[in-house]
């Protein structure tokens, strides 16, 4: 140690240099950390940040040096670490140009065009949608992945102004906020709206519907004439009417079923045969208890066929017993 430090620059053996040399060197940025440095002589050497008595001094503020004139219009050129990287304030400036440059703009540029892509071509089913034109209705499903691309945009856009990229990434910003919201307003419209091309499915099983509705008054009020009846009503004839009221209840619902074949709510209608099965169980008490017959010859009284109510409820009754599926009767339905 009393000898002094050598340290090495390029190919030469600089020294010996006491200790307080050796951090005035450091402190003048001569000497760097990973220098080469000899505390022996020579014998061996070893990075200088390996010496912990170099660093140990409280007076290694980097001292200011004041910067030498130099000739009008000549290139000052910045001081170099042994990395050969730029050192001081010419680093700090450097990096700073560079850092958003090397990836926030094309995080910008690729977040603008996603985004942009997103919101134009989110338009098209959009109108489709609003106007619930039939022709063109298979679009709407498109603004799904269309989402994708304006949530992607939005995202790139977010990392790139974390970036302060600025330009493209504010614009991709707000571009993609808009068609995110417009693709999510078509694609949960779509979802929980009916279909335009099946609007007059939805009509006819309306149709269907209250014709069945009429038709179940008419034979609960037939049915309550029936029994009440006075001595002077014609007894035959309000039973006639009756049973003629059970049949077009019956043709009721069957014309709702095969309307509603093709609908979602199919499972709903076919389970309101089960009231077609109490009505015709008091139907059939009634006409037991009054005229002492059972209903099938009340039904041949009147000229008709039992066929259509006896397969309706045959249906219901295997499917009650779980040998019938609400599939599989729909698909029959939807057959006819």
């Amino acid at each position: 140690m009393s000898q002094g430090y050598l340290w090495k620059k390029g190919d030469r053996d600089l020294g010996p240099v006491s200790l307080a040399e050796m951090r005035k060197m450091i402190r003048m940025g001569t000497l760097g950390r990973f220098q080469q440095v000899s505390a022996d002589g020579g014998a061996s050497f070893a990075q200088a940040s390996t010496f912990p008595e170099l660093w140990e001094s409280q007076d290694l503020i980097p001292v200011p040096v004041a910067p030498e004139p130099t000739p009008y219009g000549a290139a000052v050129a910045p001081p170099l670490a042994l990395d050969g990287q730029p050192t001081g304030e010419f680093a700090t400036s450097a990096n700073a140009v560079s850092r958003p440059a090397r990836g926030g703009r094309g995080l910008a540029l690729a977040g603008f065009i996603a985004a942009t892509t997103g919101l134009v071509l989110t338009l098209g089913p959009l109108l489709v949608w609003v106007l619930r034109y039939p022709d063109a209705y298979w679009a709407v499903p498109l603004v799904f992945p269309l989402v994708v691309a304006s949530v992607t945009g939005l995202a790139l856009s977010c990392i790139a102004m974390a970036r302060q990229a600025g330009g493209f990434a504010t614009t991709g910003l707000v571009v993609g906020i808009c068609g995110s919201a417009l693709g999510l307003v078509t694609a949960i419209g779509w979802l929980v709206s009916n279909d335009p091309r099946d609007a007059w499915i939805v009509r006819l099983t309306a149709t269907a519907e209250a014709d069945m509705q009429i038709a179940h008054r008419n034979f609960k009020a037939a049915i309550k004439r029936y029994r009440e009846h006075s001595p002077r009503d014609d007894h035959a004839d309000a039973r006639e009417r009756m049973t003629k009221d059970l049949m077009l209840l019956t043709q009721a619902h069957r014309n709702l079923l095969q309307a509603a074949a093709s609908t979602p709510r199919f499972s709903k209608h076919f389970r309101k045969l089960e009231d077609l099965r109490g009505d015709f169980l008091s139907f059939s008490e009634a006409v037991k208890l009054q005229d002492k017959i059972d209903s099938q010859k009340a039904i041949d009284d009147i000229g008709q066929s039992a066929t259509s109510l006896k397969e309706l409820l045959d249906l219901w009754d295997l499917y009650q017993t779980g040998q019938l599926t609400i599939d599989s009767v729909q698909a029959k339905f939807r057959d006819f």
